[in-house]
C-alpha cells in the first residue's frame, strides 16, 4: 500500500498544491528523494524548546517541545514542523483574484 501526501495552501489571492511523492505512488510530481545523512543540528537561540535539523537532502524540520499553554505543566507536547522543502518539490498555483 503506498500512501499519498500532498499539502494545499490558501494564501494572498491564490491557492498553492504541492504534491509530497515519497514513493512514486502519486499520480501527479516527481519522486522525491529521503535524507541519508544530517548536515546541521542546533537548538534555537532565545526560542526554548526549538531546534532544527538540516538534512543532505535539502529537507528542514523544526521540532519543538511545548505544554500547549502558558502554563507548566507535567505533561508536554511534541510539535514537527516542515519549514524548508526540497527545490524540485512539484507545486501547482491557481490564482482565484
Amino acid at each position: 500500500m503506498v500512501n499519498k501526501h500532498y499539502k494545499i495552501v490558501k494564501e494572498n489571492g491564490s491557492v498553492s498544491f504541492q504534491s509530497f511523492n515519497l514513493y512514486g505512488g502519486n499520480q501527479w510530481g516527481r519522486k522525491l528523494k529521503f535524507p541519508t545523512g544530517i548536515d546541521l543540528f542546533y537548538i534555537k537561540k532565545n526560542v526554548m524548546g526549538t531546534a532544527i535539523l538540516f538534512t543532505d537532502q535539502g529537507w528542514q524540520p523544526s521540532f519543538r517541545i511545548h505544554s500547549g499553554d502558558g502554563l507548566a505543566k507535567p505533561a508536554l507536547k511534541f510539535a514537527v514542523s516542515l519549514i524548508g522543502n526540497r527545490n524540485n518539490l512539484s507545486r501547482h498555483e491557481i490564482d482565484f483574484s
